[in-house]
């Protein structure tokens, strides 16, 4: 499957954002220490709170995408409320103007999917107590399907010209804003 060209232009963009978020989050060192993992999990469950709560007037009725289906948030309060934690207040919810703005910021929410498939991956090779962790694999083996499907949805609303490319980019860097707000120490 040819990539769609707003992906290659998201990733130019976003691309050291992505890679700043990453290292910041120090994933390894939060996943081995219960308090910090409540934490962690916590911050995920802010973020979605806030993102999935302004996405959903915009993309809820998105031909193709089944947002419904890919909202995180339930799983993620099931893995908080294991881990016997409590989701903080909210922080700074999006303001969402534009379906370029709602699919930008929506990208960085399902690219974890893909990240978090990869860390699911690496927990099941070692002996890190998984509990309060599901979210990080929500769609199991239809990961890569799911994100394919995405990704056609994005690059056909773009090429519709329903979703402009610098709408797209500023919702996906403000979503690694916000995650990196959210999912820091």
């Amino acid at each position: 499957m040819k990539q769609p060209e707003i992906i290659v232009i998201l990733r130019g963009a976003t691309g050291a954002e992505h890679l700043a978020l990453e290292g910041a989050v120090n994933l390894e060192a939060r996943l081995s220490d219960l308090e910090r993992r409540r934490a962690l999990v916590a911050g995920f469950y802010g973020f979605h709170a806030d993102a999935e709560h302004c996405l959903a007037p915009w993309l809820e009725t998105v031909e193709g995408l089944d947002f419904a289906a890919r909202r995180r948030l339930p799983r993620i309060g099931a893995d908080l409320l294991a881990l016997g934690g409590k989701p903080a207040p909210s922080r700074e919810r999006p303001t969402v103007t534009s379906l370029g703005y709602a699919l930008g910021l929506f990208y960085v929410l399902e690219g974890s999917s893909l990240g978090g498939r990869v860390i699911h991956r690496q927990l099941s090779d070692t002996d890190v107590d998984q509990r309060g962790l599901s979210f990080f694999d929500p769609y199991g083996d239809q990961t890569g399907a799911r994100w394919r499907a995405f990704i056609e949805v994005l690059g056909r609303e773009h090429a519709a010209g329903r979703a402009d490319a610098e709408e797209i980019v500023a919702g996906a860097l403000d979503g690694f804003r916000l995650a990196r707000m959210w999912l820091t120490e």
